[in-house]
């Protein structure tokens, strides 16, 4: 990216660092962003309804550690482990909107 150029736009932004989709260096970009997006918004969730990790550990049956990886945004889960999280953990209702 050419430093003096200003985007346009966040989307015109991460294209000029990362590629257009569907190449190597974008799809690993857009991989962490999600699971960096995921795991915020299930810790600010968890935080805002005043539930401890532990309680999520203990009504899932999920290890602790992964817990903390996945508000970190360091592992990969599958979408069903995600919803068990969200609807038993925190009970609540996960959505999902393809646009």
């Amino acid at each position: 990216m050419n430093p003096l150029k200003t985007p346009t736009s966040y989307k015109q932004h991460i294209e000029d660092r990362f590629g257009r989709k569907g190449t190597p260096k974008r799809d690993a970009f857009d991989k962490k962003s999600l699971k960096f997006k995921l795991g915020v918004l299930f810790n600010t969730t968890r935080k805002k309804e005043k539930i401890s990790k532990e309680d999520i550990a203990e009504r899932t049956n999920t290890k602790l550690e992964l817990i903390s990886k996945i508000e970190l945004g360091l592992v990969d889960i599958t979408l069903s482990k995600y919803r068990q999280l969200v609807e038993v953990g925190l009970q609540k209702k996960l959505n999902i909107t393809i646009e």
